[in-house]
């Protein structure tokens, strides 16, 4: 077996082992959500799906779309799988104001792209990017209620949705890898006891 798996390309092996993450987490989905599975399978054979990330974003991302038509507001949500480069910037733009209610994120990129862009941005208060941000909202990721009322008064609030909106930008454009790499050296030198 071990022989096997050698002569296997990194692709198959991602292949493989989307196709048993799959089949692991159908069954626990599918009595959560009637997940499309036959699709997800034949886009692993087809290697649109080449990797374990993308295989669990797609059964997520099913999970979530037919959440949204159970609900009834499948009419209010915009699911575009999986975007790159000028394509988020795109998306982020159109945006009304973009959440990213973390349970744990070391340091997630996405709030300071979303405010680069102009969108105001509600972040957990358990993001890492919330020690630098100040020009947000943030919200505990288990208080759903904060984070309906955020989302709410973004919409609503004309003046708040500005305000986000224009300090937000101004906020992450000071953010510079100069000014992070002198406020590291600083802090080691300091904790070293040489300044």
């Amino acid at each position: 077996m071990k022989k096997y798996l050698n002569l296997m390309s990194c692709k198959t092996k991602l292949k493989c082992i989307g196709v048993l993450l799959l089949t692991m987490l159908s069954s626990v989905l599918a009595s959560i959500w009637p997940v499309h599975l036959g699709n997800i399978y034949t886009d692993i054979s087809n290697n649109e799906i080449t990797s374990v990330h993308q295989c669990l974003s797609t059964v997520l991302m099913f999970g979530l779309i037919y959440l949204a038509a159970e609900r009834g507001i499948a009419d209010r949500f915009h699911f575009p799988g999986f975007m790159r480069g000028k394509q988020v910037y795109e998306c982020l733009k159109d945006s009304d104001v973009y959440v990213m209610p973390s349970v744990s994120e070391p340091f997630g990129i996405s709030p300071l792209e979303a405010m680069q862009c102009g969108t105001p941005t509600i972040i957990s208060k358990q993001s890492g990017c919330g020690e630098i941000l100040s020009n947000c909202i943030k919200v505990d990721y288990w208080d759903i209620h904060a984070l309906a009322d955020a989302i709410y008064s973004i919409c609503h609030n004309e003046s708040l949705f500005d305000y986000l909106s224009e300090e937000g930008k101004k906020e992450v454009d000071q953010i510079t890898w100069e000014k992070v790499g002198a406020r590291i050296k600083d802090l080691y030198l300091k904790t070293l006891g040489w300044k």
